[in-house]
């Protein structure tokens, strides 16, 4: 039988405490418990110091929670005595004896009282037990704190202090003084900027060629001035009229010309011209429907017709029908002869298609005068050769038709556009071997024959020779 009494449960409000029964100062639960105590103290002192760098480290409150759990558990454990158990008992007591002084005075930790929740039976541990939870005091000093063998976790806890939340208050004054600071600010740089613009403005009216220390060379010289010293010996004969040279510019108008040269005016493609009408449109249909909102334009009439007749005119359909239909129809006729006459207003007279055309001509001629030689072979018919006449009048081309029995030349000069819609007539167009080239012979017999002499394309074709860019007209 164990001379130590097994613990009571006790019924109470707290049903998880447990509470130990008294322990004599004499019995075997309280000389294991300084058994267990003694060798976890020894354990840790003799631990070198390097051995006790590579355990894992625990947080403080962690460990301590721990150790007080199994400490509480060997609290309530029974410890049975027997012939083999008493020799056990007696070993602890012996290593107990010899143990460091204040090992062996301690006394077993009291029970917690009955009335205590579980957070208070843990903080009252934690008090009890803080000397068995010593950390060393070396590794906390402030030349170790660097080092690389510091843990913080190692440390206790430190509270955190918490700043006191007070009400600041704005101090009179203090946001004019920065407004104040800003205006001063965006003063100094506007006038920075202004000097800064005056600059650019005075040296763009300060021309590149007054900056120059004398006049512009506007002709060439002979020989340059570094070239002087090196002349003599220079073989005069080799030097002909066969020697090109550019023409300087002779005067200051033809040089500050080439100095801006004039930059020619771009031409937009059918996609870019679209998409300028339609945003121009959109932009005036804006501006009308703008000016109707603010009372300065009147609201067009509705535009009624025949398949929205009932719709926007409900009311009125079921009074007279007959007489809103005849309206309608009525107003669709003024919107078309409306339509008509814009169109009509907007045409050109023969006059001024005559001019615009004429215009076109001579900004053709303008881009450079082309010319074209072809080449017909075989006599061409009259109706062919009043084809190619008139063709070369209605495009405002110039040149010649030259006749010689089976060799014949077309000779044209005028704009490259004319130019080639009119080399398109004659080797596309104009067909050189055609009906009329072919003789029909009748027989004196019952029977009559057709005999077809087809000329061939070496009697009668026509092709291009020559077609390039001259310098002025040749022909009236």
């Amino acid at each position: 039988m164990s001379n130590e009494r097994p613990s009571k449960r006790r019924k109470s409000r707290f049903s998880d405490v447990v509470v130990p029964a008294p322990i004599n100062d004499n019995s075997t639960a309280v000389v294991e418990l300084e058994r267990r105590i003694g060798a976890f103290v020894q354990r840790e002192e003799s631990m070198k110091p390097e051995e006790a760098d590579l355990l894992p480290t625990e947080k403080p409150r962690k460990r301590m929670s721990r150790f007080s759990d199994s400490l509480t558990k060997q609290s309530s454990f029974d410890f049975s005595i027997d012939g083999s158990g008493s020799r056990e008992v007696h070993e602890s007591l012996d290593h107990a004896k010899n143990m460091k002084p204040g090992i062996s005075d301690l006394t077993a930790i009291p029970s917690c009282p009955v009335r205590t929740l579980k957070v208070n039976q843990k903080r009252e541990r934690e008090k009890r037990l803080k000397k068995f939870l010593y950390e060393d005091e070396a590794m906390q000093s402030p030349e170790n704190v660097s080092g690389s063998f510091y843990d913080p976790e190692l440390m206790h806890s430190i509270k955190r202090e918490h700043r006191q939340r007070e009400l600041k208050f704005i101090e009179a004054g203090s946001i004019s003084l920065e407004a104040d600071g800003l205006r001063a600010r965006a003063a100094v740089a506007q006038v920075r900027a202004q000097l800064r613009s005056l600059e650019i403005k005075s040296a763009k009216r300060t021309p590149v060629l007054a900056l120059l220390s004398r006049e512009p060379i506007l002709t060439a010289p002979d020989i340059e001035w570094w070239d002087e010293p090196y002349k003599t010996g220079i073989f005069q004969e080799i030097i002909s009229h066969y020697i090109q040279h550019p023409d300087p510019p002779v005067d200051a108008q033809t040089f500050e010309q080439n100095l801006h040269p004039v930059v020619g005016t771009l031409v937009l493609t059918r996609a870019e011209l679209q998409k300028l009408r339609r945003q121009r449109r959109i932009a005036e249909e804006t501006e009308r429907q703008e000016a109707i909102q603010m009372g300065l334009a009147e609201a067009p009439r509705p535009k009624v017709k025949l398949s929205n007749l009932m719709r926007v005119l409900a009311n009125e359909q079921s009074q007279d029908p007959t007489r809103l239909e005849a309206k309608v129809r009525s107003e669709i006729a003024q919107r078309a002869e409306a339509h008509r006459m814009a169109n009509n207003a907007r045409k050109l007279d023969p006059e001024q298609r005559r001019e615009k055309r004429m215009q076109r001509v001579e900004q053709d001629i303008a881009r450079g005068v082309n010319a074209s030689i072809f080449y017909v072979s075989g006599e061409p018919n009259p109706k062919t050769r009043f084809k190619v006449q008139i063709n070369a009048e209605q495009y405002h081309l110039s040149g010649c038709f030259l006749f010689y029995r089976e060799f014949n030349v077309v000779v044209v000069e005028g704009g490259s556009k004319a130019l080639r819609k009119f080399t398109n007539l004659m080797l596309n167009r104009i067909p050189w071997i055609s009906s009329d080239n072919q003789s029909l012979d009748l027989d004196a017999g019952d029977s009559m024959t057709h005999t077809i002499r087809e000329v061939s394309m070496s009697e009668s074709r026509c092709q291009l020779v020559w077609n390039g860019s001259i310098q002025r007209r040749s022909f009236r």
